[in-house]
This record gives structure tokens, C-alpha cells and sequence, in this order.
């Protein structure tokens, strides 16, 4: 989708009632905020543009080139055949016992990757998404869906606008601002965050509310990226703000949560070279 071809006007210039306040942009202001934002995204300064026409895209069709390569990943995903992919074993066993699949969360696909000069860093975008897409269009042929139409919601507090032009203008996807995605998700929620560590999704997952029914994200741990440290982290802080080294009832809440989730939820590792015993691996009670 083409941009404006001219620069932003003011939409709301100072009036020249002077006797009450009223919520105006002196032009100066105006003219500052958006100098900074073309400082900022070049590449949706119209006078920047190699060439000026109403057809023109940001980043000279760069990010619409994005976008492209995104729908070329899904293709070569399922290439081999949906069939194929159904019938492997770990992602068999993901689904198969999945009931009424609602809607499904991206969360973490942000990452500013189009502020680098080298413009070569889109790949872990392209893949991400397209490995949620073909996971939702599984989802879609299991409950007998028609296609493309299981809700997708995408959130992430990294979002540049150059993404989300990818996503809401190329691709047609939903963009959400949190804590959105923490009221979307229940138990018929399929939640897909392969980089966005567990002391981040503490704060979507542990706050009282249902939990996903299938989430696809980083391994449950005890590492540094584990739930282990988002309590550990929550707590240190609680400490050195409050001193007060017993545990307040939100990390004790933040724990139980934990907890909750971990046991009523089996671990299925997708990635290869994961011992395929650690499949069964269901998380006991500590």
C-alpha cells in the first residue's frame, strides 16, 4: 500500500482564541515532531522518494519487498505438502488434542530491524511470521476452517512503524498495543512468541486470566530466560525498592501462576536435537 505523496499537514494549527486553552499544535511544534520523525523513518519522507508519484512506496518499495519475501517463506513452508506437516510427529502431537482454537497471538515479532543500515537483518521477521502463519493455517484445516479466517493478532512494545506497515498495509495483518493481547488470550488461544523471554511473558501469562491452550515460544527453564528468573527478577527488585525481604502477595501470585501453568500444560520440544523422551516430559508439581 502507497503512502500519502505529500508531506503531513497540521490538523490542528493555533487558533487565535488567546482568552482560554485550548489543545493546539503551534506550527513550529508540528513542523519539529515531524522532523524528528523523518530523522527517525527516512524512508517515509516523500522527499526521499526516488520517484514522486501517488503510487509511491516507503523505503522506496522496500518494506512492500519485505512483505513479498514473507508470502515466498510461507510457500516453501508448505511446498512439501500440509499433509507433510501434519504428520509430523512433534507437531502431530501439538495439536492433536487442541479443542476450538479461537484466535491467535504473535507476540515479540518487533525488533527494529529496518533502523540498520545493511537492511539485512529481516530474516528472523520473515521466518517468525511465516512460521505463524503456516501453524495457523494447520489450526485452520484441523477445525475445518475456511481460510484465513482464525483472528491473528500481532503485539509487540518493539514495533517500529516500518513493521507495522508490513504487517497491517502489505500483509493485512492486526497490530495491537498492549495490555491488549493480555484480554485476547484464554483458553482457546494459540500463542506464538519464539524470542520473547518468560520474564516479558510474566506479565501476559501469569495475571489471573485463563491460559493459552497451545503457546510456542522459548523452552520452560530454569535459566536465565526461564520462569525461575522473572521471579527471581521480581523479587530482587522488591528488595531494593521496598526492603522488605519477605515476599509480597504479587510475587507470591506471580509464583502460583507460574506454577499453574507449567503443570496443567505438557511440553512438546519442536526443535531438532531435543531427545525425542523429552516429548512425553509433563511438568510435575515442585
Amino acid at each position: 500500500m502507497a503512502i500519502p505523496p505529500h508531506r503531513p499537514s497540521n490538523p490542528f494549527p493555533k487558533s487565535n482564541h488567546e482568552s482560554q486553552y485550548s489543545a493546539d499544535i503551534p506550527e513550529d511544534i508540528f513542523d519539529g515532531c515531524l522532523q524528528n520523525f523523518h530523522y527517525s523513518h527516512p524512508g517515509f519522507d516523500s522527499q526521499d522518494w526516488t520517484e514522486e508519484s501517488e503510487n509511491s512506496e516507503p523505503m522506496d518499495g522496500y518494506l512492500r519487498d519485505v512483505g513479498l519475501k514473507v508470502v515466498d517463506a510461507v510457500k516453501q513452508i508448505l511446498e512439501a505438502g500440509p499433509e507433510l506437516w501434519c504428520n509430523v510427529p512433534r507437531l502431530r502431537k501439538l495439536l492433536v488434542g487442541t479443542k476450538a482454537i479461537n484466535n491467535a497471538v504473535c507476540l515479540g515479532l518487533g525488533g527494529g530491524f529496518i533502523r540498520l543500515e545493511e537492511q539485512g537483518d529481516e530474516e528472523t521477521f520473515i521466518w517468525q511470521y511465516a512460521l505463524f502463519d503456516v501453524f495457523c493455517q494447520i489450526i485452520e484445516r484441523k477445525q475445518k476452517m475456511e481460510s484465513g479466517s482464525l483472528p491473528r493478532y500481532f503485539q509487540d512494545p518493539a514495533f517500529e512503524i516500518e513493521e507495522e506497515h508490513i504487517l497491517q498495509n502489505v500483509l493485512g495483518e492486526k497490530v495491537i498495543q498492549h495490555p491488549e493481547a493480555t484480554e485476547l488470550i484464554d483458553e482457546h488461544s494459540f500463542v506464538f512468541g519464539i524470542h520473547i523471554p518468560w520474564s516479558s511473558l510474566a506479565n501476559i501469562f501469569f495475571t489471573g486470566r485463563p491460559h493459552p491452550q497451545i503457546f510456542v515460544g522459548n523452552s520452560i527453564d530454569i535459566g536465565m530466560n526461564g520462569l525461575a528468573c522473572a521471579i527471581a527478577d521480581k523479587y530482587i527488585r522488591q528488595v531494593y525498592l521496598d526492603h522488605e525481604t519477605t515476599p509480597g502477595e504479587d510475587i507470591i501470585e506471580l509464583r502460583r501462576q507460574a506454577e499453574l501453568f507449567v503443570n496443567s500444560h505438557s511440553c512438546t520440544y519442536l526443535s531438532e536435537g531435543v531427545d525425542e523422551a523429552a516429548d512425553d516430559q509433563h511438568f510435575g508439581s515442585t
